[in-house]
Parts: C-alpha cells; structure tokens; sequence
C-alpha cells in the first residue's frame, strides 16, 4: 500500500508542476495582470512536465525499491531527482528514515519553517 502522504506529495507536485507550466507562454503583460488578479493564465487543461515525469519514474522505483543512492545512481540531473525522491521517502517514512549524519549536515532552513512533527499519514 502507498501511504496517503506520499501520494499527497506526488499529487501535491504535479499541480504545482502544471500551475508553473501555464506561465511559461503568457506574455509579460498577462503574467503581471494574471498575478495581480491571482488568476491562471491560459485555458484548461493543465499539462505536467518533465518534472512530473521524473517524479512518477522516481515514485515508482522507491515504491518498489526505495532509496537515495538507487536514484543518485542514475545520474542526470541529480540534485532535482534526488530532491523529489527526498520529498517522496519523507512523505512515505518519515525523515527519520535518513541517516542522522545528513540531518546534522544539511544547513538550517529559515527560522520561519516549523520543525518536522516526525509523523506519517
């Protein structure tokens, strides 16, 4: 079984994915009028990109294997895909699930983002 977060994470990024692809053909002048207006320009429907793409690939191989270092292996653009698997295994397992020498490496996000809870849906 997916759990629920993970799912959520996958979904969360395509429509992020496919709200950010609908600016790329506005105009500068639409852009400006459709932020001001907090309107999407362009019509339906909202197509994702390769970033989705590279999600699903990423999403299917943890679901059946799981891991940083499988998709760090597949080299290309690493820092994006080993991002999303990041995402996708914390939404699945927790942060606890990454080696605690990495969470005392990683620099410190802003003051402003909470602490995780460590919880799992």
């Amino acid at each position: 079984m997916i759990p629920p977060a993970a799912l959520d994470s996958l979904y969360g990024l395509a429509h992020g994915d496919a709200f950010g692809d609908r600016w790329f053909l506005a105009s500068r002048e639409e852009r400006e009028g459709a932020i001001a207006q907090r309107v999407t320009p362009g019509d339906a429907p909202w197509y994702w990109t390769d970033d989705t793409a590279q999600a699903l690939v990423l999403f299917g191989h943890l679901a059946a294997k799981g891991g940083l270092w499988e998709t760090v292996a597949g080299l290309g653009d690493m820092d994006t895909t080993c991002a999303i698997a990041g995402g996708v295994i914390a939404a699945r397992t927790g942060i606890e699930e990454l080696p605690p020498a990495w969470r005392a490496a990683l620099e410190p996000l802003p003051d402003w983002v909470p602490e995780p809870s460590g919880e799992t849906a």
